[in-house]
């Protein structure tokens, strides 16, 4: 079975999709294969840095900068697995995937199989994709990853430039009484016990999403911005929870009812590329 080796340092680019997440955070998803204990000493101890200073575990990750980690880390190992993986474009740099829900994104220090990463793994022969975005373990549809850190560097600009649009289906609580709305709402995280963390608030990092009726209770939403449960918490913030999103005030549901169905290149190499999900919400398990 092929596992993981970490290289000696290790280094990200911070994209759009992470900015504001906690150091600590964000290593926990980017170094599964350590231990939670081992990550927070290399912090506490200084070896982390961000744009080459030392931070704290607490410290708030901003777009276009880099994270850096040394060697000589407690590991655990994360296995490439041959997972029935719907690949929806692939070439020698990227791929992307049509994630189901149900299915984690990144391995945890408590999950480490069954992932899109160890289902990845297993395709591109052992080696670990850089993922470009996120997706909610309970959120379906495409998920793009880099094959090598030059196109990551690459298309992680393009999202930080908002140079790809990320579009997603949703059914919402109840039917919308607009055709479109913008959600310019800031999106804080909550560190007094209260669940879930993330939510709206006055202190937050900016945060856009761009819905449209399209009918019904089903909406599409862009965001143009990459906060953490961006469109789950914007969506109940106007009083439209999505279905099965029980954590934001949603009706119950088998699953939570939101697919990202479409990723559109405006610019770079890929322009004009439109990866888009077969499925649609009810069909996308």
């Amino acid at each position: 079975m092929t596992t993981l080796a970490i290289p000696a340092p290790c280094s990200w680019s911070i994209f759009e999709a992470r900015a504001g997440q906690r150091l600590d955070e964000f290593l926990y998803a980017e170094l599964p294969e350590v231990s939670r204990h081992g990550i927070r000493r290399l912090i506490a101890l200084g070896f982390v840095t961000v744009d080459g200073e030392a931070r704290t575990a607490g410290y708030r990750l901003e777009g276009g900068g880099r994270v850096r980690v040394p060697d000589g880390l407690e590991r655990f190992s994360v296995a490439a697995e041959e997972l029935v993986l719907t690949v929806l474009f692939e070439d020698e740099s990227i791929i992307a995937i049509d994630k189901p829900s149900g299915m984690l994104a990144h391995p945890t220090s408590r999950e480490r199989t069954g992932t899109a990463v160890n289902a990845l793994m297993g395709r591109l022969g052992g080696a670990r994709p850089h993922l470009l975005h996120r997706l909610d373990r309970g959120t379906s549809g495409v998920l793009l990853a880099a094959k090598t850190e030059e196109a990551a560097r690459e298309i992680g600009a393009l999202f930080e430039s908002r140079q790809i649009a990320k579009r997603y289906l949703a059914i919402v609580a109840a039917e919308p009484d607009w055709t479109q709305r913008d959600v310019d709402t800031p999106i804080e995280r909550y560190d007094d016990g209260r669940t879930p963390k993330w939510n709206t608030g006055s202190d937050g990092s900016a945060a856009l999403t761009r819905l449209a009726n399209l009918r019904g209770r089903l909406i599409q939403a862009e965001p143009w911005t990459g906060r953490t449960n961006q469109i789950r918490i914007h969506c109940a913030s106007v009083g439209l929870p999505i279905v099965g999103d029980v954590a934001y005030g949603g009706p119950p549901a088998e699953r939570l009812q939101l697919h990202a169905f479409e990723l559109e290149f405006r610019s770079g190499r890929y322009a004009g590329l439109i990866i888009r999900s077969p499925h649609t919400l009810g069909t996308s398990e």
